[in-house]
C-alpha cells in the first residue's frame, strides 16, 4: 500500500496547484448564500384533540407561504406527545395542522426581521372528522409536488392492501416490481435507489417496516446534487419507533429448473442503537440454452463467414450479506455498514462451427467454457451532526475492494484434423476505491434552501489479460472530485426552481497516457404546480468521460481475424439535455408524459474497422462528432373503480437516434418499446368476506425494443408473467408463471450498415418456458425500527472487469 499512498500524494499535489483559483467562483457563491442568513424565529407548539385535549401523536404541521396555496416551505411530524418545533426566517406564512380522521386547521403568522433568535408558541386543537361515502373513507389527494420531488402519502385503504413497507411503496405511481427478480424499478426501466429517512437501504430493510409506521414517500425524478448519477430516488419517511426486533424471509423457487430468489433479514433496536443483518441469494442454473451466431466480413478480397451453433449449461449465483450498526442520538448520527458481495458465473457448451474463408468450408466441433468470479467487499461510514431541524452537516466515507477473475476457453477441431481453433483467455482485475463526501444544508429566506458539498473518489486499478495474442497489463490510478452548490425555492404563483452548479476535476493516469481535466456542470429545473397538474422543464450539461474499460489497451480475441480492445486516446465528450414533463394525479388516473432531447459531442461509440497490415477486424471505441437522440414516453395507471381493486398500468417509449452519416450509418434510427399490466387486489373490497381479502393477482406483458450496446443492437428480453398470491396473517404464498408464450428470446446484430463486420445472433433459453415459481414469505415484528436520517450515499459505479 505504500506505493498507493505515494500515488495519492502525487494526485493531491497536482490538484492543489489548480484548485485555489478555480474554486474562487464557487467559494464566492457559497459565501453569498451563507451571508444571506438572518436571525430565525423558532415555532413550537402541540397538536391535541379539541374534545378532550389528548395529544395527537404523529400529526403533521405544514408551512406554506401566505400567498401560495401549493408551495410547501417545510413540514414536520409531531412526537408522541403531539409536540413539534421548527425555525422560520423572515416572511409571512400559513401553518396547517392535520392528521388522519381529523379536520385540518390553519394559523397565519408573520415573522419580522429579527436582531436575535426568538420563540413563539402556536397550538392546534383538531376536531374529529370522518367522512363516510359508500363505506369508504375519503382522505383527499395523496400527492403534493415540491421543488424537486413529489410527496406521496398513503390512504388507509392503500396501507390495508400492503402487509409491509416494500409492498406499500410498490403501489406508488411510476414504480413497478420486476416479475423475474422481484426488485423495485421504475416503469421506464430505471434502477430505484431506496432511502429510509435519508439512509441508503435495501428492499429487505424496507420490508421490515410495518405499513402503519410509514408517514410518506418522496419520489425524486430528478435527484439532488449529492445523488448525481442515480436513476430514480425514493426516500421513505417513517415514524420514530420503539425498541424490539423484527425478522423475516422470502424463498421463491422454480420446480422444473434452477431458478431462485431468496433473502432473510433480522433487526434489533435498543434505545438509540440498531443492529441489522440481511442476506440475499439469487440462483440461476439453466441446462437448455441454444444459440446461433454469425460473423461475416471481408479481408483483402476474401470473404469470411463464421457460423456457430451452441447448446450449453449455464448459470450464476450471487450472495449479498450485509451487517449494519447505527447510533442515532439527539444531535448526532453514526452508521457503519459492511457489505461483502460475491458472484459466480459459469457456462459449458457443445459447439458446432462452420468456418468459411473463400471457397473453403471447415466444419469443427468441440467445447467451450467460461467461469467468472467477482468479490466486492465494502465498508460505509457515515456521520451527521444536526444543528437544528433543518441545518445539518453530513460526512460519508466508503472503501471498496473489487476483485474480478475470468477464465474462458474454446477448443474446436475438424473431424479430419485439418483445421482447428483453440483459445484460452484469463483475466485478473483488481480495483481499490476510496470515496469521501461532506455536505451542508440549511434554509434561506422566504422558503428557499441551499445545499453545498464536496465529493472525491480516488482509485487504483490493475488489469491483466493473457491469451494467444500474449499478455497485457493495464494500470490506472486517479482522482475525480467536485464541489457543488444547489439552491432551490419558490418563485410565484405555483412556480418553483432548482439550480445547481458544480466544478469538477478529473485526474487520471494510465499505462500509456494521462488525463487532467476541469469541468463546470450546471443544471436548472423549473416546475409549475396547480391542483392535480404539474409541469417540469429541465436543462443540464455534464461531461461524458470514457470508462476505464474503454481506455484499456488490453486485447481480447474473438476468432482468428477479430479482436476487441480499448482506446487510450479517447477524449472526454459533453452531454446536453433538455426534458419536458407533465404529470396528472387523480383518484382514477396517474399519468406522466415526458419528451426529451439529448445531444452528445465527442460521442464515444464502439465501431469495427479493418486493420490491413495485420489482416484483421478491430473493434474499439472512437470519438464521433455528434449524437442526437429525440424521444419521449407515456407512463400511466388507471383505476376504473376509484380504488386499488382493479388497476391497468402501462408504459410506452419511442426514441429517434441520429449520428453523423459520414461516420456511421445506423441500421435503426427509431425504436419503440413498452409494457402493460393488469392487477386485482381483493383487499380493496371491504364488502368481501375477510378470507377473500388476502387474495391478489396480476398479468404482466412487455414489448421489448432494440437498445444500442457498443457496435451492437440488442433486443430486450421478452417477458410475460401471471401471478396469484394469498396473504394469511404474517405469511404470504404466491404462484407465478414466467415466459408464458414461449422461451426467453434474445437477438443481437451490428448497428451500422457501413461496418466491415456484420454480426447477428439469436438465443433461446428453453428451461424457463412456462416456468412455475412458488414463493413463501414470512414477516414478524416484536418491536419497531428507529429512524435514521443519512443525507449522503456513495458507491463505486464502475467495477474492475475490463
Amino acid at each position: 500500500m505504500t506505493e498507493h499512498h505515494n500515488r495519492l500524494y502525487r494526485i493531491l499535489q497536482v490538484c492543489y496547484r489548480g484548485v485555489a483559483h478555480r474554486y474562487t467562483l464557487l467559494g464566492l457563491l457559497t459565501l453569498i448564500a451563507a451571508a444571506s442568513f438572518g436571525q430565525s424565529l423558532t415555532v413550537t407548539g402541540a397538536v391535541t384533540e379539541s374534545a378532550n385535549g389528548t395529544p395527537i401523536e404523529f400529526a403533521s404541521v405544514v408551512v406554506y407561504p401566505s400567498n401560495d396555496t401549493a408551495q410547501v416551505v417545510k413540514g414536520v411530524v409531531c412526537d408522541l406527545k403531539g409536540g413539534y418545533t421548527f425555525t422560520l426566517p423572515e416572511g409571512e406564512y400559513r401553518l396547517v395542522a392535520q392528521s388522519l380522521n381529523y379536520a385540518p386547521l390553519q394559523r397565519s403568522i408573520a415573522v419580522p426581521r429579527l436582531e436575535k433568535d426568538s420563540t413563539i408558541t402556536v397550538d392546534f386543537a383538531l376536531t374529529s372528522s370522518n367522512i363516510q361515502i359508500a363505506a369508504a373513507q375519503v382522505e383527499g389527494s395523496n400527492q403534493r409536488v415540491h421543488l424537486n420531488r413529489t410527496e406521496y402519502t398513503f390512504t388507509r385503504d392503500e396501507k390495508k392492501l400492503a402487509h409491509q413497507g416494500l409492498e406499500l411503496i410498490a403501489q406508488m405511481p411510476r414504480l413497478t416490481t420486476d416479475p423475474q427478480t422481484d426488485r423495485l424499478t421504475t416503469q421506464t426501466g430505471k434502477e430505484v435507489t431506496i432511502l429510509i429517512n435519508g439512509v441508503k437501504a435495501t428492499q429487505e430493510e424496507l420490508q421490515a417496516i410495518p405499513t402503519d409506521k410509514i408517514i410518506r414517500a418522496d419520489f425524486y425524478d430528478l435527484p439532488p446534487a449529492r445523488y448525481a448519477g442515480v436513476g430514480a430516488l425514493v426516500d421513505v419517511k417513517t415514524k420514530r419507533l420503539d425498541n424490539g426486533w423484527s425478522l423475516g424471509f422470502n424463498a421463491g423457487h422454480a420446480v422444473t429448473t434452477g431458478f431462485g430468489n431468496d433473502y432473510a433479514y433480522f433487526y434489533y433496536n435498543s434505545g438509540n442503537h440498531q443492529l441489522g443483518v440481511t442476506y440475499g441469494v439469487n440462483i440461476r442454473d439453466y441446462r437448455d440454452r441454444k444459440a446461433h451466431q454469425v460473423y461475416e466480413y471481408t479481408l483483402k478480397g476474401i470473404g469470411y463467414r463464421d457460423s456457430t451453433h451452441s447448446h450449453d449449461h449455464f448459470g450464476y449465483n450471487t450472495h449479498s450479506p450485509k451487517v449494519r450498526y447505527a447510533y442515532n442520538g439527539a444531535r448526532n448520527l453514526f452508521k457503519v455498514e459492511i457489505e461483502p458481495h460475491y458472484l459466480h458465473y459459469f457456462s459449458y457448451d457443445q459447439t458446432t462451427r462452420h468456418y468459411t474463408h473463400g471457397a473453403t468450408v471447415d466444419l469443427q466441433t468441440g467445447k467451450s467454457m467460461r467461469r467468472d468470479y467477482e468479490w466486492r467487499p465494502s465498508i460505509d461510514l457515515y456521520y451527521e451532526h444536526r444543528y437544528d431541524e433543518e441545518r445539518r452537516l453530513s460526512t460519508n466515507l466508503v472503501g471498496i475492494y473489487y476483485d474480478f477473475r475470468k477464465a474462458q476457453s474454446r477448443d474446436l477441431q475438424s473431424d479430419d484434423n485439418s483445421s482447428s481453433f483453440h483459445e484460452l483467455q484469463r483475466q485478473k482485475n483488481r480495483k481499490e476505491s476510496i470515496i469521501g463526501e461532506v455536505a451542508y444544508s440549511a434554509p434561506l429566506a422566504k422558503g428557499h434552501e441551499w445545499n453545498t458539498g464536496y465529493k472525491a473518489e480516488a482509485w487504483w486499478l490493475q488489469a491483466n489479460i493473457t491469451n494467444s495474442l500474449g499478455q497485457g497489463d493495464y494500470d490506472s490510478w486517479g482522482l475525480d472530485h467536485r464541489a457543488y452548490l444547489e439552491v432551490q425555492g419558490p418563485l410565484a404563483n405555483g412556480f418553483t426552481y432548482n439550480a445547481t452548479v458544480a466544478l469538477r476535476h478529473r485526474l487520471n493516469r494510465y499505462t500509456h497516457t494521462k488525463e487532467n481535466l476541469w469541468f463546470a456542470t450546471p443544471s436548472i429545473t423549473l416546475r409549475y404546480s396547480h391542483s392535480i397538474h404539474s409541469i417540469k422543464l429541465v436543462g443540464l450539461y455534464t461531461p461524458s468521460t470514457p470508462l476505464l474499460t474503454q481506455l484499456s489497451d488490453n486485447v481480447s480475441r474473438i476468432n482468428e481475424n477479430i479482436i476487441s480492445t480499448g482506446n487510450p486516446r479517447l477524449a472526454t465528450g459533453g452531454y446536453y439535455g433538455i426534458t419536458g414533463d407533465y404529470n396528472i394525479n387523480t383518484r382514477y388516473l396517474n399519468a406522466e408524459v415526458e419528451g426529451y432531447a439529448q445531444f452528445q459531442t465527442n460521442y464515444i461509440k464502439q465501431i469495427a474497422s479493418v486493420d490491413e497490415p495485420n489482416n484483421r477486424i478491430v473493434i474499439r471505441s472512437e470519438n464521433l462528432k455528434l449524437n442526437r437522440i429525440l424521444g419521449g414516453y407515456i407512463d400511466l395507471s388507471v383505476f376504473p373503480l376509484g380504488n386499488r381493486f382493479l388497476e391497468f398500468s402501462g408504459f410506452c417509449q419511442a426514441r429517434f437516434t441520429h449520428i453523423d452519416a459520414r461516420q456511421v450509418q445506423l441500421k435503426r434510427q427509431t425504436d419503440i418499446d413498452g409494457m402493460v399490466q393488469v392487477s386485482l387486489n381483493f383487499a380493496a373490497l371491504e364488502s368481501l368476506p375477510k378470507a377473500w381479502q388476502g387474495l391478489s393477482c396480476f398479468y404482466y406483458h412487455n414489448f421489448p425494443g432494440w437498445m444500442q450496446d457498443g457496435i451492437y443492437l440488442n433486443l430486450g428480453e421478452n417477458m410475460q408473467a401471471a401471478d396469484i398470491s394469498y396473504r394469511w396473517g404474517n405469511w404470504k404464498f404466491s404462484a407465478r408463471m414466467l415466459w408464458i408464450l414461449g422461451p426467453s428470446h434474445y437477438e443481437t446484430k451490428t448497428d451500422t450498415d457501413n461496418s466491415p463486420l456484420d454480426y447477428r445472433s439469436e438465443t433461446n433459453i428453453y428451461d424457463n418456458t412456462r416456468m412455475m415459481v412458488f414463493s413463501v414469505s414470512w414477516d414478524f415484528r416484536s418491536g419497531k425500527q428507529h429512524e435514521i436520517r443519512q443525507q449522503l450515499q456513495n458507491s463505486d459505479g464502475e467495477g474492475a472487469a475490463l
